[in-house]
C-alpha cells in the first residue's frame, strides 16, 4: 500500500467530525422539535452511561436506532409496540447514521404491529363470514392437459424461478405474470382482481421469505376480500413456514413456500397421457393421472387377450383332432 493512501483520513474519522459540525450547527433547533412516534420494539442494547439504544420500526418497515435513558429502557420489551415521545439529535457514530431518536415519555402502546392488525382483520373477517369460503377440491384439475396459471407477486421475485423450475416438471402448465407491489395491499388487492377476472384456471400469489412486518399486507382487509372473491381457486405460497397470515386461511389452498404451492398444483394435475397405445377413449379417460390404476388397466385387457388367444388354440387343436378322428374311423 503507497504512503499516499495511508496518509487519506479514514471515513469513520472523517464521518465523526462532519456530525459534530452538524450538531453545532442544527443540535438546538432539532431539540425544539417534538415528535410523538408509534413505534415496536425490534432489539435493545444496553450502553454505557445510563443509556441503552434501541432499534424501532415503524407500521411501514421503517426502522430507526433510539438513545433512551436507562429508567425508561427497564420497561421495555421486544415484539411490543409504544408511544415515544421526544426529539431527534445528531447520532456520535457512522453506525448507526446521521440522525437518533432521543424519547423524554414512553407509553404502552399494544403488542407487536403484526398481531394487532391480525386482530383486527380477523374481527372483520368472522364477520364477513370469509373464513366459510367453499374451498375447492382441486378434483377438476386432475389430468387436465393444459394449465393456466395467474402468478401474482413482484417481477424482482426470487419465489418466480422457484415456481417456474417446478412447473417444468409436467408439460401443459403455463403461467402468465400479474406483477405487483409486495408491500402495497392495493396493489396486491388489485394484482389479485385482474388475475382473477383473466381467464386463467387458477391464481397462485407467492412471494420469498422476509421480515415479519413484510407480510403485514396479506392480512390486509382489501387483500382478503379479492381473495375471496376470486370465481377460480386461489392457492398461496408465502414465505416460509413460520409466515401464516389470514391471506393464507381464506385462500383455497395455502402452502408453506412457493416452491411447495407450485408442487401441490403438479400433483393435482398429475401426468397427462398422449400416447394412444395407453389412451382409453371406449371408457371417456384421455388422461391418465394414476400409474397404479393404468397399469392395472392395461394388465387386465393384456390377461383378457391372452384368454382369448388360448381358447382359440384349444378349439384349433380340437377341431383337428375331431377331422384326424373321422378320418381314421
Amino acid at each position: 500500500m503507497s504512503n499516499s493512501l495511508l496518509s487519506k483520513d479514514k471515513l469513520s474519522e472523517a464521518y465523526k467530525r462532519e456530525l459534530k459540525e452538524i450538531r453545532n450547527i442544527v443540535g438546538n433547533s432539532l431539540e425544539q422539535r417534538k415528535y410523538t412516534i408509534v413505534a415496536e420494539v425490534k432489539f435493545i442494547n444496553e450502553g454505557k452511561y445510563g443509556t441503552s439504544f434501541v432499534t424501532v420500526f415503524d407500521e411501514d418497515g421503517t426502522e430507526i436506532q433510539m438513545k433512551v435513558a436507562e429508567q425508561l429502557a427497564y420497561e421495555l420489551e421486544r415484539e411490543k409496540t409504544y408511544i415515544f415521545s421526544g426529539h431527534f439529535e445528531v447520532g456520535y457514530s457512522e453506525k448507526f447514521g446521521a440522525l437518533q431518536f432521543k424519547p423524554q415519555q414512553i407509553e404502552v402502546f399494544g403488542s407487536s404491529f403484526r398481531t394487532m392488525q391480525q386482530h383486527i382483520a380477523s374481527r372483520e373477517l368472522i364477520e364477513s363470514q370469509y373464513l366459510n369460503k367453499y374451498k375447492d377440491d382441486f378434483s377438476s384439475f386432475m389430468g387436465m392437459q393444459e394449465c393456466h396459471v395467474a402468478l401474482v407477486t413482484s417481477a424482482q421475485s426470487k419465489a418466480i424461478h422457484d415456481v417456474e423450475e417446478v412447473f417444468k416438471r409436467r408439460q401443459g402448465i403455463v403461467y402468465s405474470l400479474y406483477e405487483v407491489k409486495l408491500k402495497n395491499p392495493k396493489s396486491i388487492a388489485t394484482g389479485i382482481f385482474e388475475a382473477s377476472e383473466s381467464g386463467c384456471d387458477v391464481v397462485m400469489i407467492v412471494r420469498g421469505g422476509g421480515k415479519d412486518t413484510d407480510f403485514l399486507v396479506f392480512d390486509s382487509i382489501e387483500v382478503l376480500q379479492e381473495i375471496y372473491n376470486s370465481p377460480i381457486p386461489v392457492i398461496t405460497g408465502l414465505g416460509h413456514t413460520s409466515n401464516f397470515t389470514l391471506a393464507d386461511q381464506v385462500a383455497d389452498r395455502c402452502e408453506t413456500t412457493p416452491t411447495k404451492a407450485a408442487q401441490f398444483l403438479v400433483d393435482k394435475l398429475g401426468q397427462y397421457r398422449n400416447d394412444t397405445r395407453c389412451m382409453v377413449r371406449e371408457l371417456g379417460m384421455p388422461y391418465i393421472s394414476d400409474k397404479e390404476t393404468m397399469s392395472h388397466y392395461i394388465g387386465s385387457k393384456t390377461n383378457w387377450k391372452g384368454k382369448i388367444a388360448l381358447l382359440i388354440v384349444v378349439v384349433v387343436i380340437f377341431i383337428a383332432m375331431i377331422t384326424i378322428f373321422t378320418k381314421y374311423s
